[in-house]
């Protein structure tokens, strides 16, 4: 059992909830099942991990809210340090229409506040707010070398491009490059975009690749492996301008070896692009400082 104390102004209220109920926990409400205390325990396993959510419900307007996490402390003086604790913000954001429909929206396509949005960045997100269903909105913010732009979501895809990619010159694209399987959806979505075809590199040899390969060791760290990435030297050539695209990348192997082909290829990288960057695992990082675009 471990536990961490709080001390609490006279501001505001604490409440422990169950990160794993069915009921949202709202701005403009008290939480369902909520229990208000000063300090939040847990119980689990050598190498476990296990989540502590907590609602803070203020008695009046506060412009600010400082969160600094302590040392958790455990029975015989035990204690886990702040730093092997992930702490983040869950934040309410509109979800309706078609496929971001739920059941906590009445399924009446309308868009309802939903706390189910996990940030460590609070401002990545702005919720737009109003009592017209139509003015409803969220706003995700974009960043570029002259500011952030925080782009209307509900307005994208409308016949307007919102997305600045001129600044990168993707546009001048000839192939994008991705990896099996999860990166296939997100890169065909950008092939269409730019009417490029889509290539993907295997992680193994199949029956169907012929003739040369170009290929490139990376790490896994998620199935805590080496894995091969593989390309047909016939399906990239020194002409090509290639785009590389990938849904997550966290410490950037995936990225590396990609970058690693292209080279091998002897083609141009135009770019690299991912739809979720995490950035405290330092792989975005480290490709920008070596030069990538």
């Amino acid at each position: 059992m471990n536990t961490i104390a709080l001390t609490l102004a006279s501001a505001f209220s604490l409440w422990w909830v169950d990160p794993y109920g069915n009921d949202p926990y709202l701005p403009d409400a008290e939480p369902s099942g909520g229990v208000i205390t000063n300090v939040l325990g847990c119980a689990a396993a050598k190498g476990e991990f296990e989540s502590i959510s907590f609602s803070v419900c203020p008695s009046r307007d506060l412009k600010k809210v400082d969160f600094v996490p302590s040392d958790l402390t455990g029975p015989g003086g035990a204690k886990i340090p702040a730093s092997a604790s992930d702490f983040a913000l869950v934040k309410c954001w509109y979800r309706a229409q078609g496929r971001w429909e739920t059941s906590w929206s009445g399924h009446t396509g309308k868009p309802t506040l939903i706390n189910d949005l996990i940030l460590h960045d609070n401002d990545l997100v702005r919720v737009v707010e109003a009592e017209d269903y139509a003015d409803r909105t969220i706003l995700l913010r974009f960043s570029y070398a002259d500011g952030p732009v925080w782009v209307d979501m509900k307005k994208h895809g409308a016949g307007k491009d919102h997305f600045r990619h001129e600044i990168f010159p993707v546009k001048d694209a000839t192939l994008i490059l991705t990896a099996e399987a999860s990166g296939i959806a997100v890169a065909t979505i950008c092939a269409q975009k730019y009417g490029v075809p889509v290539l993907f590199a295997k992680k193994a040899k199949s029956d169907n690749i012929e003739g040369g390969l170009y290929q490139s060791d990376i790490f896994s760290y998620t199935y805590k492996k080496k894995v091969t990435l593989l390309v047909a030297k016939d399906s990239i050539h020194s002409s090509d301008k290639v785009l590389i695209i990938d849904d997550f990348m966290a410490r950037g192997e995936a990225m590396r070896g990609l970058c690693e082909i292209v080279q091998h290829a002897g083609a141009t990288l135009v770019g690299i692009g991912v739809a979720v960057e995490k950035g405290f695992q330092g792989g975005g990082d480290a490709l920008r400082a070596a030069g990538y675009p």
